[in-house]
């Protein structure tokens, strides 16, 4: 269930639609991101996605010193009933030679049933070629 919300949110449909920051998040989600300090909230991490992937009318991803970047979901592990990580890798404009990082997530089950990410720890981009 939790890799099911992870693949309906905007990090695996490539940042168009999917659910509300309110389906996905918790409240209190981090976010590390190389070379950025950390970042706490829903609505920091939702604009800061948004960003990223381009589909912010305000700010392009070249705004923040990045491109475009793709999320791909690798493997999942419970560490309870109610929590789960899941790894995967960042590639940016989906494309290795040009940076890819790797990530590490925890997803929670709220008491509403709905798993929501809570941190996100993104490695340092680097060429890693195909």
């Amino acid at each position: 269930d939790a890799v099911n919300a992870w693949e309906a949110s905007p990090m695996a449909v490539g940042g168009h639609e999917g659910p509300r920051p309110e389906d996905w998040l918790t409240p209190g989600v981090s976010l590390d991101w190389p070379d950025r300090g950390p970042m706490h909230g829903r609505d920091a991490l939702a604009k800061f996605w948004l960003i990223v992937t381009d589909e912010d009318s305000e700010k392009k991803p070249s705004d923040l010193g990045l491109s475009a970047t793709t999320a791909r979901y690798k493997a999942a592990r419970a560490m309870s009933d109610r929590r789960v990580r899941i790894t995967g890798e960042l590639w940016q404009n989906d494309d290795p030679d040009r940076g890819s990082a790797d990530f590490s997530q925890e997803w929670i089950l709220g008491d509403d049933g709905r798993w929501r990410m809570a941190r996100w720890i993104v490695g340092d981009f680097a060429a890693k070629g195909r």
